[in-house]
């Protein structure tokens, strides 16, 4: 599904299911409990956050980058007439609790960027788009798909909520 905001210009974010999503549910959340807050805050993200490249070593990581990648392929192909290949540069996992938070952000240089919501309470802080005006729901077992200098944030006050968040680029442009 492609969602149209308006901002100076109409920006496309890209929303769909995670397949096979009760599969690697348990999986993915597991791995994020054992890994270490490898981030400490450092970054954006104001909680437990993972390595940058679960995508290389996790298979349950992998699934998810090979779905939104080949969702970002064909709306390219199909909507921009582009042939370029996607890869996805950077997946990890993050789990919020409490007055954890994101921080206002955008993932330049990434052509595209966006999360997977994997376990959420229905009160779930939504994704923010400030300049668009749009709150994205953070619906266990979909994805949100968005360009990549978008700013986004999420408030605090999300109890145990697990992500997967997503960078990806064109290969072939330098």
């Amino acid at each position: 599904m492609i969602v149209a905001l308006e901002n100076k210009n109409k920006v496309s974010l890209l929303t769909g299911n995670i397949p096979n999503f009760t599969d690697i549910k348990q999986k993915v959340k597991s791995s994020i409990d054992l890994s270490e807050d490898v981030q400490k805050s450092g970054t954006n993200l104001k909680c437990k956050m993972t390595d940058w490249k679960l995508h290389e070593t996790q298979e349950c990581f992998k699934k998810i980058a090979e779905v939104v990648k080949d969702h970002v392929t064909f709306h390219q192909r199909k909507h921009h007439k582009s042939a370029h290949p996607i890869t996805v540069t950077d997946c990890w996992g993050a789990f919020y609790q409490g007055e954890d938070k994101a921080k206002e952000h955008c993932h330049y240089p990434a052509l595209w960027s966006g999360v997977a919501y994997i376990d959420c309470p229905t009160d779930a802080k939504p994704t923010v788009f400030p300049s668009c005006g749009y709150s994205h729901p953070a619906e266990e077992g979909t994805y949100i798909i968005f360009p990549g200098w978008l700013k986004h944030y999420v408030e605090s006050g999300s109890q145990s909520r697990y992500i997967v968040a997503f960078n990806m680029r064109a290969l072939n442009i330098v």
